[in-house]
């Protein structure tokens, strides 16, 4: 996660215990963890379907004047993640823009640590530019973050998060460029890897781009189903219910066009059961960050949060103080079913 310690993410079932944790740490002063555990529930609270709910949850952390720069930094991520449909790009590419600093200039992480939260910031603000429909400048983040990863001294360091969510941003960015080759090269190369538990969303993810976006586009159903086969495995032995369903979707529609009908009923049928089983934990989920945190509807008090003026340089390289022209932005392709679901802007826990 862009909270990025080594630590899974919180799931959706425990969001319940999560809250309890955090009310017990705050009785017993414990403010990193308090800090830290707000700023995971915010991530769940997207998840959810309540960002606002989340921007709330993190309003302890961003008023607080004694939080670390890099827990500062988490939380303006998180922030910005929250208030994307809802605010001024200006104010989220300052906010991010802020969020690199804060990460670059905190002496208490070692430098391999400060590197990879910048890569995963890249990675960021690589979804941020594309949903805005700027493939050229989703693609320039995403290669930033891939450079500063070649710059560890400790390739460990990186535990396979980081190198996974730039290959998926880049990848998409290329994509909707039309630049099909080059995507398959950098998709291959994170694919070959060996997935660890942090890796494992945007490596599945991945896996359905190239399926979807390169091979059954053209009409190459063999490896498209081999993909969403180890995607849809992934999303099972990892518990990400999202990734599974979908990939188990797009599985019964590749094994339908090859005529194969039985594998075809019996993937939309678990499909089925896994996103109903998941509506029932966004439910739960949703209910419990409500009724501890409230419900707003209005993002511009939590805009101050962000305490960044519109127009700062964008951790892109780009003066986003300037509008985008239409003739520069190039639409992202609708029939791009991973737009949506792929937003690892903070990579949470999934039932």
């Amino acid at each position: 996660t862009l909270s990025l310690h080594d630590a899974l993410p919180i799931c959706l079932d425990v969001v319940g215990r999560a809250i309890d944790a955090v009310r017990l740490a705050e009785r017993h002063s414990d403010a990193v963890t308090g800090a830290r555990l707000r700023i995971e529930l915010a991530g769940c609270a997207r998840t959810a379907g309540v960002p606002l709910v989340g921007a709330a949850v993190l309003r302890p952390v961003l008023t607080s004047p004694n939080v670390q720069p890099a827990m500062r930094a988490d939380a303006l991520v998180q922030l910005t993640g929250c208030l994307t449909r809802s605010v001024d790009p200006g104010v989220l590419d300052g906010a991010l823009a802020e969020a690199d600093r804060l990460y670059d200039e905190d002496r208490q992480l070692d430098q391999d640590t400060r590197v990879v939260l910048r890569a995963l910031l890249r990675s960021v603000a690589s979804g941020e530019q594309r949903r805005r429909g700027d493939a050229r400048a989703a693609v320039d983040a995403a290669r930033e973050g891939a450079e500063l990863l070649g710059g560890l001294s400790r390739p460990t360091a990186d535990n396979g998060q980081a190198a996974a969510l730039v290959a998926l941003r880049l990848v998409h960015g290329l994509l909707d460029q039309g630049r099909v080759d080059e995507a398959t090269v950098v998709a291959a190369a994170e694919l070959r890897r060996p997935v660890r538990a942090p890796a494992a969303q945007a490596v599945g993810w991945l896996a359905v781009a190239m399926a979807i976006r390169a091979h059954l586009a053209t009409g190459a159903a063999n490896p498209a189903l081999a993909l969403l086969r180890d995607a849809a495995r992934l999303g099972k032995r990892h518990r990400l219910s999202s990734l599974r369903a979908e990939a188990l979707t797009l599985l019964s529609d590749a094994h339908e066009r090859v005529g194969q009908l039985a594998e075809a009923l019996d993937c939309l049928r678990t499909a089925q059961g896994v996103r109903l089983a998941r509506a029932r934990v966004v439910y739960s989920a949703r209910t419990r960050l409500v009724g501890a945190f409230g419900e707003t509807t209005s993002p511009e008090e939590f805009v101050r949060m962000l305490g960044i003026p519109a127009g700062r340089r964008s951790v892109a390289g780009r003066d986003q103080s300037r509008p985008t022209t239409t003739a520069a932005r190039r639409p992202t392709p609708t029939g791009d079913v991973t737009m949506v679901l792929v937003d690892l802007t903070t990579a949470r826990g999934d039932k």
